[in-house]
């Protein structure tokens, strides 16, 4: 939420993704009024319908690595060009990331 919400002060154009629809922090995202949609990031299908396409990064930061990974491939998959930013603190995650994923 923080992020969004950052970015968007920025001027830059997000659109927020969460899977649990009782998430403490998506009703104050959309009081916020910035755009979210309730599903997991890493269907496709969802991340087409959000324009995933039209994106210039992904920024998959939940709280779980793999997760994250998952969401970040399936982007990937959609858009060869996207840049991720994602959250990873298991350095045997991010090793074997490294081999599917182009991490700076």
């Amino acid at each position: 939420m923080r992020l969004c919400r950052e970015l968007r002060a920025l001027g830059i154009p997000v659109v927020g993704v969460e899977r649990d629809t009782n998430a403490r922090n998506l009703q104050l995202v959309r009081e916020l009024t910035i755009p979210a949609v309730v599903g997991h990031g890493g269907d496709g299908a969802l991340l087409e319908q959000i324009g995933i396409h039209r994106a210039v990064a992904l920024a998959a930061v939940g709280s779980d690595d793999r997760d994250n990974i998952a969401v970040s491939l399936a982007a990937q998959a959609i858009a060869p060009g996207l840049r991720p930013v994602l959250r990873a603190r298991e350095q045997e995650v991010l090793a074997e990331t490294r081999t599917l994923l182009p991490l700076w």
